[in-house]
Formats: structure tokens, C-alpha cells, sequence
């Protein structure tokens, strides 16, 4: 599976944040998609039939999810119930949405931590006793370096 198909609902989402004035249809669609990203996470993680694609289209559904989940709580602070169940339906659909993209992300995930290990990683082993020593080579330098 690729990532492709799951970015048209945030992108919808934001639409009917914006272009609705009721928010049932944006609560239908999100609590369905939900139900399809906890199935897709269940087989990822449990069946492991499907071959799934990694890569920055599942980076983008991330961020469009977190971007329709701010539109369409934007109108939170009226404090109706409409509004409430948006945010109640959002924000674990935005944990699902994370969490499939993590999962199937996984291997990138650790390929660049490794990366990024290997590049930063340092490690010197020293004893005291060189610390001592380069500790006075610096201190007799200083002191006749002076004024």
C-alpha cells in the first residue's frame, strides 16, 4: 500500500472545514477513515500479507492531518456538541494517522537514526591519567602565555 489514497481525506477534511457550515460530514469522514487506519494498522502489524511502501507521501499525510485537525477545531471554542465531537473524533483519528505512518515508516525511521549515529557518534576512551596530563599541558601553557 502506499500512502497516496489515505492523503485525499485530510485534504477533504479540510475542505469541509472550510467549506461546510455543519460538521457531520467532516465527523462521518473522519470516524470512517478511522475505522480503515486501525484495520490497516491491525494488518500491519498482525497479518503482514500486504506489502507496503515507505517513503515522504506518508510524511505528508502526517502533516495534512495535523493541519485538518487544527481547521476543523477551529470552531471549538463556540462549545456545542458538534464541536465537541469533532475534537473527540479528530484527535484520535490524527493518533492513527501517526501511528500508521510511524509503523510503516519504521525501517526509514531507524536507517537515518543510524545515519545519524554513525555521523555524530564520537566516543573517545581515555584514562585519568591523560586527562591529568593534558589538564597541566594546558595550565603550564596558559602561565607562560601571560601578560
Amino acid at each position: 500500500f502506499d500512502g497516496v489514497a489515505h492523503l485525499c481525506v485530510p485534504v477533504t477534511a479540510i475542505i469541509f472545514s472550510w467549506a461546510l457550515a455543519s460538521n457531520i460530514a467532516l465527523v462521518t469522514l473522519l470516524s470512517t477513515h478511522s475505522a480503515i487506519l486501525a484495520a490497516c494498522i491491525i494488518e500491519r502489524v498482525v497479518w503482514k500479507k500486504a506489502k507496503w511502501k515507505d517513503g515522504p507521501v506518508w510524511w505528508f499525510l502526517l502533516q495534512l492531518s495535523a493541519l485538518s485537525v487544527y481547521m476543523g477545531t477551529l470552531s471549538f471554542s463556540e462549545l456545542d456538541q458538534i464541536s465537541f465531537l469533532v475534537l473527540f473524533v479528530s484527535i484520535p483519528w490524527l493518533i492513527l494517522c501517526c501511528t500508521l505512518v510511524l509503523i510503516v515508516n519504521w525501517s526509514l525511521c531507524v536507517r537515518t537514526y543510524r545515519s545519524w549515529q554513525h555521523s555524530n557518534g564520537q566516543f573517545v576512551m581515555s584514562s585519568s591519567q591523560s586527562l591529568a596530563a593534558a589538564t597541566s599541558m594546558r595550565a603550564s601553557s596558559i602561565e607562560t602565555a601571560g601578560p
